[in-house]
């Protein structure tokens, strides 16, 4: 179930960095590329990838002064090194990123970064996949494509295509000292930006979560504003805004709410970040989310479809069947493909438990762009009139509540 408030944070008015030129070449660009950003409402990795920009400038790891969503390219970071963020995300059934896949991203920035350069706009570019290239993971911000060790499959099929588009080689290496790659898998993405705010605040993880959920929300919500935005309004998040918004969050946490839940055991976060081995899997083993993270179960994809449209509509879920037939393995693989919804797994359902879970719902701060969700695979670890009572207790919160539950019959 996930609970999603309908409020957003307005969005300060931030002044244009000194210096940016607001008319001419660079003004007609950023006209033409807001198809990019009015594409990219409601793309959730794109947002967790911003909100990881947030963490790093809070913690001091990237020193910029403004995170502009959806400018130039997907997330342009404005400072006296600036940087252009192109996202890349990739569902798991497809697998990871061929060289090929990527060289051909790179040819399409090549040819953005020209237009900036010929409107004045310089930058360094980076190029931020969800899944590894072919099994490699690049976890070096700031390493030029000219550093892969020669005959690279990456700079191999950037060269063919690249000269296959039009770019001679004086254009070719110019981009492979310009632009870099960078692996960051979902989950990664929000347990270091997590890790920021728990450093930066002190705060316990699990009071971290609404800090984090508020960022991806500001991220989420300057994206929409800048798909109509000229250049001189271009909506952003600077340093000091990246504080306020946190700082503000820190000072509303119900800590003791957030943790009661979690501390008595009812419930815990969904852990798709960590595989589970096939060991006696194929042996009619319960399906659990590492399983999914590992591809092992068959897909089920009309009936997973069919739940991720439910979320989608934000309506409640319930999946039943007799035992065996594969209602965990729709249930889980419905919740991976919904990452963005912050799952939690209700381990115990008692009494009891309600107003903790109730409680923990309410103190997360839930957005319609950073919803929280509850996860319960089976109605037997508790009574069915508690789940009930759930559902009642939890649907006055905000319009848009989601269910997923597992029930045999």
């Amino acid at each position: 179930m996930a609970s999603r408030n309908k409020g957003r944070r307005g969005r300060p008015a931030v002044p244009v960095r000194r210096g940016d030129p607001t008319s001419g070449p660079a003004e007609s660009l950023w006209t033409q590329t807001r198809s990019g950003a009015r594409a990219g409402r409601g793309f959730h990795y794109q947002d967790a990838v911003g909100a990881w920009l947030c963490g790093r400038v809070l913690s001091g790891r990237l020193a910029i002064d403004r995170i502009v969503p959806e400018g130039f390219e997907d997330l342009s970071c404005e400072g006296p090194t600036p940087w252009h963020v192109q996202v890349k995300s990739r569902q798991e059934r497809v697998g990871d990123f061929t060289a090929a896949d990527v060289a051909g991203h790179l040819v399409a920035m090549a040819k953005a970064h020209a237009k900036r350069a010929a409107a004045g706009v310089t930058d360094r570019a980076i190029l931020i996949l969800e899944r590894p290239v072919s099994g490699e993971l690049f976890t070096h911000w700031d390493r030029p494509l000219s550093a892969l060790p020669t005959g690279h499959p990456v700079l191999r099929e950037f060269a063919t295509k690249a000269a296959h588009a039009g770019l001679d080689r004086d254009e070719i290496d110019a981009w492979c000292e310009a632009v870099s790659l960078y692996v960051l898998p979902w989950g990664a993405a929000a347990e270091e930006t997590r890790a920021a705010v728990v450093q930066r605040f002190g705060l316990l993880p699990g009071a971290a979560e609404p800090i984090v959920l508020a960022l991806r929300d500001e991220v989420a919500s300057q994206a929409d504003a800048n798909a109509e935005a000229s250049l001189g309004e271009a909506a952003g998040l600077t340093r000091t805004s990246i504080e306020r918004i946190a700082q503000e969050v820190v000072e509303t946490i119900d800590r003791e709410s957030l943790e009661e839940a979690l501390s008595s055991g009812a419930c815990e976060p969904v852990d798709f970040d960590r595989p589970l081995l096939p060991t006696g899997f194929y042996e009619g083993i319960d399906v659990q989310p590492g399983h999914i993270a590992a591809g092992l179960p068959a897909p089920r994809q009309a009936l997973t479809g069919q739940v991720v449209t439910a979320i989608g509509r934000e309506e409640s879920v319930l999946i039943v069947g007799p035992s065996g037939v594969g209602k965990s393995t729709v249930m889980w693989t419905a919740a991976y493909v919904t990452r963005h919804v912050l799952w939690y797994r209700i381990r115990r359902l008692r009494d009891g438990d309600i107003a903790a879970l109730v409680r923990l719902a309410r103190a997360l701060k839930p957005s319609t762009r950073s919803p929280v969700g509850f996860v319960v695979d089976g109605i037997g670890i508790g009574s069915a009139e508690a789940w009930d009572a759930l559902q009642r207790e939890l649907a006055p919160t905000e319009p848009g509540q989601v269910y997923a539950d597992r029930g045999d019959t």
